[in-house]
């Protein structure tokens, strides 16, 4: 029995090993190679101004929300009275932004790993 055999023996026989571990390590290696996959390719990558375009609405929402938690603030309770709802809305667009980033650069990443047949030479040859 090597080392390897040993070691499972011990995780599986004496009921220490939990399967949903095993599980998860599986689930962070497919993500984690498909991160190394993406970062690999230098030339992918978004530009600010495509991330900006992208989130312009998002941006706009946010200040509506901000302003509206100001404006209803009562007077010399401005703080008290907002801080949490900006704090929030500050937080879902921080998460917005992120996962906008993160879709963008996947999606050129799929783009630039997209290899298409090669065209044939002759245009008029049949099959």
């Amino acid at each position: 029995m090597d080392l390897v055999e040993f070691r499972l023996f011990l995780a599986v026989g004496c009921d220490k090993f939990l399967w949903r571990y095993l599980n998860n390590l599986i689930i962070f290696s497919q993500y984690h190679h498909e991160e190394i996959a993406m970062n690999q390719d230098k030339e992918v990558r978004i530009e600010p101004a495509e991330l900006e375009q992208a989130m312009r609405d998002e941006f706009k929402q946010l200040v509506n929300e901000t302003a509206d938690a100001l404006n209803k603030a009562r007077d010399g309770a401005i703080i008290a009275d907002s801080e949490k709802i900006v704090h929030d809305a500050m937080a879902r667009f921080r998460q917005k932004v992120y996962e906008k980033a993160v879709q963008m650069k996947a999606d050129k990443a799929a783009k630039a790993a997209f290899s298409p047949s090669a065209k044939r030479k002759g245009k008029g040859s049949s099959r």
